[in-house]
């Protein structure tokens, strides 16, 4: 530790030279020096070829120290090619970084560190560790399956689409859904967000958000970005995002165009294919197996209804012959019941004819013999009074002519007298 004031005069000095020796003192301390330092970049800002960069370091709750620094755009040009591909996910707010730098001290605006170099297998190995604690946290608060009990309806019909509706993967996605050879007819809505760089983060939660809000008018979350290098994907390895994603009430189903490893994103959504184009697949074949599965089961159905049909008519037909036997049978012991029953009746008939036949000719012995004629015949006379036989009740006086009829004579005589006899 350097004593400033062993160097310095006893009498007061200007501000100026108190600035110029710190100047000389840190030149000729670290003179030609480089530095490799760590870092998080807080503000990063580019004017005219030159990037300016405001570094901090924090403990978790607030910053304990913070520097300008630059980077000249010869600097900037020399060693670019070492961080091609991931140049925007190095040089951004919130990479932390490994950065060669020359202090430089400025009499005017101070203290400021130039950057020559950066390492970027550095931020590529801390967004690693970054990536392994966000799956830790996900899974202990048992996040990274949430998404996945959610029920994918068999047709996904109605989409909620994130995308950059500029990209490749957008209309890869869009063109290969609508147009696919089987005529099927689905309903996307677009909301439209960044997917790279440093809002797209913001803008894919914003937009899930909003869907949450209207899940009731989707079946599915689709969201999709065409391919890119590793570290253009580091969007999609966020814990906000992906807690968004895992909580979200309808299932989501990722394209990101990675071909091998999987984002956090992927991991935490219901499905995730490898491009926008095997999503639209994806869907397209799921409608494409339940029509399928519709003609097998219509034509199970059309061949045991036939089945059963010819079955019934089988039944039918053994049915309508036992039937038809039962009822000749039945025909049958009918007409020998009926045939039974009318000899009965003839029988009865006969019987009861005979029978008043014979009380008949009863009956006509019986008058026979009461025939007034034949009673004459036996011995009796018949008295008759104006053609009428005369009984206790005819009213006879003297001189009426009476007529008495035996077999073979009619007598003709005058009542003398009518004497009533009181009969016991």
């Amino acid at each position: 530790m350097c004593n400033f004031s062993a160097i310095m005069p006893k009498e007061p000095i200007s501000l100026y030279v108190l600035c110029e020796g710190i100047k000389k003192y840190i030149a000729r301390r670290l003179k030609n020096n480089l530095i490799w330092v760590t870092a998080e970049i807080s503000q990063i800002n580019k004017s005219g070829m030159h990037y300016y960069v405001d570094l901090v370091e924090n403990d978790g709750k607030k910053e304990k120290a913070k520097m300008r620094a630059v980077i000249w755009n010869s600097d900037y040009r020399r060693f670019r090619p070492s961080i091609k591909g991931v140049e925007e996910n190095i040089l951004k707010v919130g990479s932390k970084v490994l950065l060669q730098v020359e202090v430089e001290f400025h009499v005017q605006f101070g203290l400021n560190l130039i950057i020559r170099d950066v390492d970027a297998s550095y931020t590529l190995g801390e967004l690693e560790r970054k990536r392994k604690e966000t799956l830790q946290k996900l899974q202990d608060l048992n996040l990274l399956d949430l998404n996945k009990q959610q029920k994918m309806p068999v047709v996904v019909q109605r989409i909620a689409l994130i995308a950059s509706p500029k990209t490749s993967g957008y209309s890869d996605f869009v063109n290969h859904l609508h147009n696919n050879i089987y005529g099927y007819q689905f309903q996307h809505n677009l909301f439209p967000t960044s997917v790279q760089g440093m809002y797209a983060e913001a803008g894919i939660i914003t937009q899930l958000w909003h869907i949450n809000r209207r899940k009731s008018e989707f079946d599915a979350v689709v969201l999709i970005r065409g391919g890119g290098a590793k570290l253009d994907l580091e969007v999609f390895n966020g814990f906000d995002m992906a807690k968004q994603i895992a909580e979200l009430e309808l299932p989501v189903i990722t394209g990101i165009g990675h071909e091998t490893d999987l984002s956090i994103v992927d991991m935490v959504a219901h499905t995730y294919q490898k491009t926008p184009t095997a999503v639209a697949d994806f869907i397209i074949e799921r409608a494409a197996i339940f029509e399928s599965e519709i003609i097998a089961h219509a034509q199970k159905v059309t061949r045991l209804s036939l089945q059963l049909l010819e079955n019934s008519k089988l039944r039918l037909s053994r049915f309508s012959a036992h039937l038809n036997g039962l009822i000749q049978e039945r025909l049958y012991q009918k007409k020998s019941n009926l045939q039974y029953i009318q000899a009965q009746l003839l029988l009865l008939s006969n019987q009861k004819v005979s029978k008043h036949q014979q009380h008949l000719a009863i009956l006509e012995k019986a008058l026979h013999l009461l025939n007034p004629e034949n009673i004459l015949k036996r011995g009796y006379s018949l008295t008759l009074h104006k053609g009428k036989i005369v009984t206790a009740q005819t009213k006879l006086k003297k001189g009426d002519v009476l007529v008495t009829k035996v077999t073979g004579l009619n007598v003709e005589s005058e009542v003398k007298k009518v004497k009533k006899e009181d009969l016991k």
